[in-house]
């Protein structure tokens, strides 16, 4: 079931959301994929790379991030990271910083993507507003305009 994007506005506007607040919007499920997990936030390609910095790590090292959603992003940093590691960062950004925990999906030598799992709702509210300054308009998701990696071989000894 999907609301009509007009009369939410209406009803939206006395509230204080504008038109722009929801630019940044779920994007429909793909029933013509082969993936099991679907990314549920266009990506953005920001106008700058945010730099976050790790907090949870031993020794904490800074994230250079290029592309970022509402649900996680792609980021470089000083160290490589496995999937499935819980990371802590915060991302700076004006007076007050953007702090929140993910946990990393994907890792290559050249970057790693990873999932927000947990953030306040002040802090969500932040990124939104940083995304539409730094992103602007997300480009549609569709499995038509991704690229496809090449799957792994599994290689048995004898």
């Amino acid at each position: 079931m999907r609301i009509d994007a007009n009369t939410a506005i209406d009803k939206l506007a006395p509230c204080g959301f504008d038109r722009k607040d929801l630019v940044l919007e779920p994007t429909d499920p793909d029933p013509n994929v082969s993936v099991i997990r679907q990314r549920r936030y266009a990506r953005l390609k920001l106008g700058r790379n945010l730099v976050a910095t790790t907090m949870n790590m031993r020794e904490n090292f800074r994230l250079s991030i290029p592309e970022l959603n509402l649900g996680g992003g792609v980021g470089s940093g000083e160290r490589h990271l496995a999937p499935g590691s819980l990371l802590t960062f915060k991302i700076a950004h004006g007076v007050r910083s953007i702090k929140v925990q993910s946990i990393v999906r994907g890792a290559r030598p050249q970057a790693m993507a990873f999932e927000f799992v947990e953030m306040d709702l002040e802090d969500r509210s932040r990124l939104r507003k940083l995304l539409m300054e730094l992103g602007g308009l997300p480009l549609a998701a569709q499995a038509t305009n991704r690229t496809r990696r090449r799957g792994r071989m599994a290689i048995s000894k004898n």
